[in-house]
C-alpha cells in the first residue's frame, strides 16, 4: 500500500513540476501596428505607387566593387545556418557572384528590370 502511495506522489509531484515549470512562448506586443519614428499619423496611408528612377554612376559602381572585395567577414558557427544573423560563408558566394557581373551583365540585368517594371513605370538608370 504504502509502495502505491509513494508512485501516487512521484506521479503528482512530476505532473505539478512539469505544469509550473514549463517554458511559455513569449510573443511581442502589437501595440497598435506602427513602428515608424513619431507618433501615427491619423489619417489613411498612403499606398500609390509613383514612378521613380535609380541613378547611379560607373565610379559608384567601381566604389561598391572595390568595397566588397576589401570587406572582412567573421566566420560563422559550425551548422550555425542562419540562426544567429546573416551567414557570412553563404554571404561571400553571393558577393562573389556581384563581383564577377560585368558591365555587359548589368546592363542585360537593367534592361530586363525595365522591360520587366515598364508597367508600373519604375526605371533603373545609369
Amino acid at each position: 500500500m504504502m509502495l502505491l502511495e509513494l508512485i501516487m506522489a512521484a506521479v503528482l509531484g512530476t505532473i505539478i513540476y512539469l505544469f509550473l515549470n514549463k517554458t511559455k512562448e513569449e510573443v511581442l506586443p502589437m501595440g497598435d501596428g506602427w513602428w515608424a519614428a513619431g507618433a501615427k499619423p491619423d489619417s489613411e496611408e498612403d499606398t500609390t505607387i509613383r514612378p521613380f528612377k535609380v541613378v547611379t554612376s560607373e565610379e559608384e559602381i567601381q566604389d561598391l566593387h572595390q568595397r566588397l572585395d576589401k570587406a572582412r567577414f567573421a566566420e560563422p558557427l559550425e551548422d550555425s545556418y542562419f540562426h544567429y544573423g546573416f551567414n557570412a560563408t553563404y554571404l561571400k558566394k553571393k558577393l562573389s557572384l556581384i563581383g564577377e557581373t560585368n558591365s555587359t551583365g548589368r546592363n542585360k540585368w537593367k534592361f530586363s528590370i525595365n522591360s520587366h517594371n515598364s508597367k508600373q513605370r519604375l526605371k533603373v538608370c545609369h
